[in-house]
């Protein structure tokens, strides 16, 4: 995304139980996306209504994760 800003912000959940319980409170009152990873064991919630992303994903020091393969 070349100059523009992201319509989202991100935030870092300190675990995937974090996660769960903010989807759970999202639940019937937002329209969100849940997405779990099995080879990063992450989880991920897109909350459209609140232009929010929640996630157990450190892309800094991610076991699985590594920017030099991308």
């Amino acid at each position: 995304m070349s100059g523009e800003e992201s319509l989202f912000t991100y935030e870092l959940m300190e675990s995937t139980d974090a996660v769960r319980d903010q989807i759970k409170r999202c639940e019937g009152q937002h329209v969100q996306q849940a997405v779990f990873s099995t080879y990063m064991d992450t989880l991920t919630q897109v909350c459209f209504t609140e232009q929010k992303i929640r996630s157990t994903i450190l892309w800094d020091g991610n076991r699985s994760w590594d920017a030099s393969k991308e």
